[in-house]
């Protein structure tokens, strides 16, 4: 099954976290965030750019959720660093944790198939 590369990155961490804990893709890694609401602090890679190409299509297991704000624009990004840019992220809201928690289709202990990860992920995308 394709993943798009534009879904989240707190969906797609919580699988590839879910993943490696189970041992189920090698070819999956992820770059460590804290855990909770944050802005990231210093850059967005929070995966592997090929890392999104192709789910398991087996079952998973969500063993926790990590979710992670993020600004519009990556400023660490020199295409993305100019004064129109970071004014958009100066004046952008970012979502309430709680109405994330609400939109999401799975929670913590749930076993998911890739299609409803792909549907929490367009349901997002749409916020």
């Amino acid at each position: 099954m394709k993943v798009s590369k534009t879904g989240l990155a707190l969906l797609a961490a919580t699988h590839l976290q879910t993943a490696l804990a189970q041992g189920t893709d090698s070819r999956l890694a992820a770059v460590s965030c804290k855990p909770g609401f944050v802005a990231a602090s210093e850059s967005y890679p929070f995966l592997r750019e090929d890392s999104l190409t192709e789910l398991p299509d087996t079952k998973l297991t969500v063993e926790s959720l990590d979710f992670t704000r993020l600004k519009i624009f990556d400023e660490s990004n020199p295409d993305e660093n100019n004064a129109l840019f970071l004014w958009a992220n100066r004046f952008h809201i970012l979502t309430r944790p709680r109405i994330i928690e609400q939109l999401m289709l799975f929670a913590e202990g749930v076993v998911i198939e890739g299609r409803l990860l792909d549907e929490t992920a367009r349901i997002l995308r749409n916020l």
